[in-house]
């Protein structure tokens, strides 16, 4: 409903008599409008919030500009990431996967996709 229809309906509303009926109308009026109002102001609201959410990611970006970019996980088995076997055996109880960054040396960029070293 648009506000100049709701302002004519206040307006023919106002001019009837005064019955249970008008007096409903009027209060769904006056509820309709709250709510309009509230629906503004939280979608001002909610833009300065994501323009805040937007200037901290890129300070944070910026602030980050010289470390390596996670891309992905990796399955291993360790022998990659030492040459002592123990070693690697007690890694791989503890963690699953390895990190993937961006210029790793232990991983390679396809075109397909990515891949391991070796593979």
């Amino acid at each position: 409903m648009t506000a100049l229809n709701k302002q004519a309906m206040r307006e023919e509303l106002e001019i009837c008599s005064k019955d249970r009926m008008r007096r409903m109308a009027l209060a769904l009026l006056d509820e309709l409008e709250a709510k309009d109002s509230t629906i503004s102001t939280q979608q001002q609201e909610i833009r300065t919030l994501l323009n805040a959410l937007e200037q901290a990611t890129e300070k944070r970006n910026s602030d980050i500009t010289g470390q390596k970019r996670l891309i992905g996980w990796r399955a291993s088995d360790y022998t990659d990431e030492t040459s002592d076997p123990e070693l690697a055996k007690n890694w791989a109880a503890a963690i699953g996967v390895l990190p993937i960054f961006e210029g790793d040396v232990n991983t390679k960029l396809t075109a397909a996709g990515i891949g391991v070293k070796g593979e």
